[in-house]
């Protein structure tokens, strides 16, 4: 999501689903769900949206039909833009040049865009389909122990439906796809407690790209733990 000049919070699935602003109100538009919720806390249907609601209205899973086509780019709609990342070495901003050593160019095009929605290639879409959407639930239960008043509702995506049980498999997959498609041999990448390493590993393997993973346990956890690497191929 991201908060636009005009005070209004949008969600990007297809051009059809923009929902303006109306009568002065704050809109949060949820249109990976094709509702819209306003301050008054109403939860409203948009246009011919598809909606499975279980266990009481307390999760609600869209249609496969209206899962987003475009990643939402938010350098689009910030003020001031983000400042580059620094050269480790040289201490000054870094340019696509010095991203070319680690990623294809497709991906440092998009890290340096500008645009505001940037198309998901159909292969990396059929992928994330096996799971997603996923489903946004709301936490009643956290309500109740903060306190709030009915007319505050919070919510939150679950992602442990992914494959490799965490949200790093959604941006895995496109990374995993890009490096395929500019010719990549092997990917090396490290893991901590392991959720990046079989995002990735499993990513790489929907595409036919080895992954290689290296692990080293956190000092704080286990301070004489060994280096070990795992590969998948």
């Amino acid at each position: 999501t991201s908060f636009s000049h005009a005070g209004q919070i949008r969600e990007r699935a297809r051009p059809a689903d923009t929902v303006r602003r109306a009568a002065g109100r704050r809109t949060l538009t949820y249109a990976m769900l094709g509702v819209v919720r306003t301050a008054a806390g109403r939860l409203a249907h948009v246009g011919r949206r598809s909606i499975s609601s279980q266990v009481e209205g307390k999760k609600f899973i869209v249609s496969q039909v209206d899962v987003p086509t475009s990643w939402y780019n938010i350098q689009a709609d910030l003020p001031v833009p983000l400042p580059p990342p620094l050269h480790p070495a040289k201490h000054t901003p870094c340019g696509p040049e010095d991203f070319a050593p680690l990623f294809p160019m497709s991906l440092i095009a998009q890290e340096v865009s500008s645009e505001r929605y940037i198309e998901i290639p159909e292969a990396v879409r059929e992928v994330l389909s096996l799971w997603r959407p996923s489903p946004l639930v709301r936490a009643s239960r956290w309500e109740k122990a903060l306190g709030l008043p009915d007319t505050v509702k919070i919510f939150y995506k679950y992602e442990g439906v992914s494959p490799s049980g965490s949200h790093k498999t959604n941006t895995a997959v496109a990374q995993a796809y890009y490096n395929k498609e500019a010719g990549t041999q092997r990917i090396t990448t490290e893991t901590g407690a392991g959720q990046w390493g079989s995002a990735l590993a499993w990513s790489g393997a929907q595409f036919g790209l080895p992954v290689e993973v290296s692990r080293t346990a956190r000092p704080s956890l286990r301070p004489a733990a060994p280096t070990f690497t795992l590969r998948r191929a």
